[in-house]
């Protein structure tokens, strides 16, 4: 498998329906992006129908992703020779793109809105204040014995605690590829549920497995923040798709 051909296939701009498609090829292709699945391969990987897959194809190829060698392959399959560097050039340009937005959204340290205001000139107003001498309450005291009733970590509290502290060892440690290409995936499954009428009940655990996947290694606040530039959405989607994400983590 040619991983980098994977991972810059999930960053393409494409319909989630050709998408999915050319990942899936990518999946199979060697260094020099060829490969020979079957349609019937491809239609199980993509969860889509083997005609959509046909139609995919042509879509592909008019836009220059793939070339079809018909029959060239083992046992009359047909051969696929993806176009590697179309697809390096492109998924950079997204990247690029991300990354810029990134940046726009950061806060400017330099800017005088978050500057810390000067107090130099602010004069303390000593005549009013009163003296330590005349207060001479020595305020309330504590209890010499220690309490019975405090409360005591049972086993189960401090194994959730530790539990916690794991998952965000874990959340900290993994990579940044790594969460971006879980957003991504999840973002193409919406974005199909949204768009094709092609999507069933059948491809629904599919995108059930993005959904956790994404929520494995990607905070929750992270997550829905993205959600909101999902711009495929309508505000009544959005929030359910809000609703159905904090389900999933809570039953992480």
């Amino acid at each position: 498998m040619a991983i980098q051909a994977v991972q810059n296939a999930l960053y393409l701009t494409l319909k989630p329906g050709p998408k999915l498609t050319l990942i899936a090829l990518a999946e199979h292709a060697n260094e020099e992006g060829i490969c020979w699945p079957s349609q019937k391969l491809i239609s199980i990987r993509a969860s889509i129908s083997t005609r959509k897959v046909r139609d995919h194809l042509r879509l592909l190829e008019s836009g220059d992703w793939l070339i079809t060698y018909v029959g060239r392959g083992p046992k009359f399959v047909n051969l696929y020779r993806l176009n590697l560097d179309q697809m390096d050039i492109q998924a950079k340009r997204v990247k690029e793109q991300i990354e810029q937005d990134k940046n726009k959204r950061k806060i400017d340290l330099a800017d005088p809105v978050f500057a810390t205001p000067d107090l130099s000139d602010i004069t303390a107003d000593f005549e009013n204040t009163p003296s330590d001498e005349s207060d001479n309450y020595s305020g309330p005291t504590g209890p010499i014995e220690t309490s019975t009733n405090l409360h005591k970590k049972t086993k189960r509290e401090r194994s959730l605690e530790l539990s916690e502290v794991t998952k965000f060892q874990k959340l900290v440690t993994v990579s940044t590829e790594a969460k971006q290409s879980a957003m991504e995936r999840l973002r193409l499954w919406a974005e199909f549920k949204s768009s094709d009428e092609a999507f069933n009940s059948h491809q629904q655990p599919s995108l059930q497995t993005a959904l956790t996947d994404a929520c494995s290694i990607i905070s929750q606040t992270d997550l829905i923040l993205e959600l909101r530039n999902w711009d495929f959405l309508n505000e009544t989607r959005r929030n359910s798709w809000i609703s159905r994400i904090s389900k999933s983590y809570q039953q992480c």
